[in-house]
């Protein structure tokens, strides 16, 4: 069976092309057009589901139906907005459903999951070859499994890095762990780091500090073939450690909720915390000039020093066929809307209205994006950070049960990496 090498992506430019389209006019024929009778219903419109997390929605509808205006599509579809965050997307159940989405956003580490589940149309050829030509391979290939293109990448943003108070936490006492948990602690304050059970995304990154990584095999249609890491070598065990390290001390907040949900002040006991780019709205809006980010702090274990390492993922589109069924002139459509969301245009307005770091080249070299603190702070970070792609179920559940037995102050690190390593490998699937 041929089989297919996942790569890690790396974060670059991405420019896609954008989709026009003609608007075609009656033939004159000399006559006055009869005035439509009162009595004759107006065709009712095809409705488009759209899913996307609740920040977002007012911007995707309106920008939505701002393309179907210009492209003189409006008198024949309406839009309809779907609740779905990001890392929801493979919990939905029907796909044919009436209130399923055609078109939604999803976390790249998604889309073998939803492949699999029918729920992503193939980019059209045209589409996918473009944007190929405008960002190149690795960006491009964060929509594509196997040999075929599914998805539209709109965001680089899925990733995260150091939140600190600056009013609790100096500048100078971030880029060690040890000096940054001791400041919080001058303060009365504590350092957050989501690694407890469900913090997955969080732990895994924590434990890839040192090195290690995990490998994903794939057929050439894109399906399951098997799984391999590195966890159970030298670099994984301390990678172990340093989560260990952290779990065990006092001032270090682990636990998922505590960790996440929370503004890092003085009130909520944190003063500094690592958590995603989309709580830099939240953050911001509370503390102002007194908000700092930066790239994870450095920790040193058995004598060797590095930054803690990240996941850092895309957010895409990606086009439902199940509800279009054999409607070509729909799936169409889907596709053109999908494009038009990850143009240029779009992307800058989505930039604008809810900072949202763009991934097409042209508004990433705009000054005012160039001059973000967020886009900085994930620059910074993307140089420890793993790009994510697909990734198994049993890498998820394997990180929660190696977390859980690391809690244990006699637990052999060496042995609970070696587990998680088996736990991997035994993989069938997303």
């Amino acid at each position: 069976m041929k089989s297919k090498l996942v790569t890690f992506l790396g974060l670059v430019a991405l420019t896609l092309v954008g989709c026009g389209g003609t608007e075609t006019e009656a033939p004159d024929t000399g006559k006055e057009t009869e005035a439509p009778k009162t009595d004759v219903t107006p065709a009712q419109k095809d409705e488009l589901v759209i899913g996307s997390p609740t920040a977002h929605q007012e911007f995707v509808k309106g920008e939505v139906e701002k393309f179907l205006k210009a492209e003189g599509l409006d008198s024949k579809y309406t839009v309809k907005m779907y609740e779905l965050g990001e890392a929801d997307a493979k919990g939905v159940a029907d796909w044919t459903a009436a209130t399923a989405p055609d078109i939604y956003a999803f976390a790249s580490d998604q889309i073998g999951t939803l492949n699999n589940k029918g729920a992503l149309a193939e980019v059209p050829e045209a589409f996918a070859t473009k944007m190929v030509e405008d960002m190149g391979e690795l960006a491009a290939g964060a929509g594509v499994l196997g040999d075929s293109t599914y998805a539209y990448p709109y965001a680089g943003d899925n990733g995260y890095f150091l939140y600190y108070n600056k009013s609790l936490v100096a500048q100078d006492k971030i880029g060690n762990v040890n000096d940054l948990i001791a400041a919080c602690a001058e303060k009365g304050t504590k350092f957050a780091y989501a690694l407890d059970t469900d913090s997955s995304f969080f732990s895994i990154g924590t434990f890839m500090t040192f090195g290690a990584r995990y490998t994903v095999n794939l057929n050439t249609d894109g399906s399951f073939l098997s799984a391999t890491s590195t966890f159970n070598t030298e670099a994984g065990i301390k990678g172990g450690k340093a989560v260990k390290s952290l779990l065990a001390n006092a001032n270090v907040i682990t636990a998922h909720k505590s960790a996440r949900d929370v503004v890092p002040n003085a009130a909520n006991g944190i003063g500094a915390i690592v958590e995603g780019s989309w709580k830099y709205n939240a953050y911001k809006d509370a503390l102002g000039e007194n908000l700092g980010l930066a790239a994870l702090p450095t920790i040193t274990i058995d004598g060797e020093t590095k930054n803690f390492a990240s996941f850092l993922g895309y957010k895409l589109y990606g086009v439902n066929p199940k509800k279009s069924g054999g409607n070509a002139e729909r799936l169409t459509v889907l596709h053109k809307i999908a494009n038009y969301l990850v143009s240029a245009t779009a992307q800058e307005a989505r930039f604008d209205a809810l900072n949202v770091v763009p991934t097409n080249a042209s508004v990433k070299k705009l000054q005012k994006v160039q001059n973000n603190e967020l886009v900085a702070a994930l620059a910074a970070q993307s140089a420890y950070s793993v790009p994510q792609t697909v990734v198994p179920g049993n890498v998820w559940s394997g990180a929660s049960a190696a977390v859980d037995s690391l809690k244990a102050a006699d637990s052999d690190v060496a042995q609970v990496m070696a587990t998680y390593a088996s736990t991997i490998a035994s993989s069938t699937g997303y």
